[in-house]
């Protein structure tokens, strides 16, 4: 039997400072942030985040979110309340992921406070109001 070749998955440390939010893009509206915050202020982030790397009006390397939101979230007001969090770790994606791709992997890596349905049916629709067609899910998931 065959198997596949190890793939080269590299982490990076990146300061949380420079990470920005895309307002919108995660359907996540109630954080629930306390008992993570204090489990990154004892151990830090566990679960790299997922960024992609762009570059601001001055030049400066920044970091466009697309998972873990919450994990950000609880770091940085770890960081407001005195904790000294230098780095986190990232994976960086592909910068020429579709917005749907994106929005898949978001759904799929969700292992922090779960998911409701009605966060389940936007992450299905909210790339349809995004202008893509249902095929585009196949073979993920089936459309809606």
């Amino acid at each position: 039997m065959e198997t596949n070749k190890t793939k080269n998955t590299d982490l990076f440390l990146i300061d949380p400072r420079n990470i920005v939010v895309v307002d919108g893009f995660n359907v996540r509206r109630d954080f629930d942030l306390d008992e993570l915050k204090e489990q990154i202020k004892a151990k830090g982030v566990l679960n790299p985040l997922t960024v992609i790397a762009f570059k601001d009006d001055e030049g400066n390397e920044k970091y466009k979110l697309v998972d873990g939101e919450r994990r950000y979230r609880a770091t940085m007001l770890a960081i407001s309340e005195g904790a000294d969090i230098p780095y986190v770790r990232a994976m960086k994606a592909r910068k020429d992921a579709s917005t749907e791709e994106l929005y898949i992997q978001q759904m799929m890596r969700n292992e922090g406070k779960k998911f409701t349905v009605c966060h389940g049916f936007f992450f299905i629709h909210q790339p349809l109001f995004h202008g893509s067609s249902p095929n585009t899910y196949h073979p993920y998931i089936d459309a809606p």
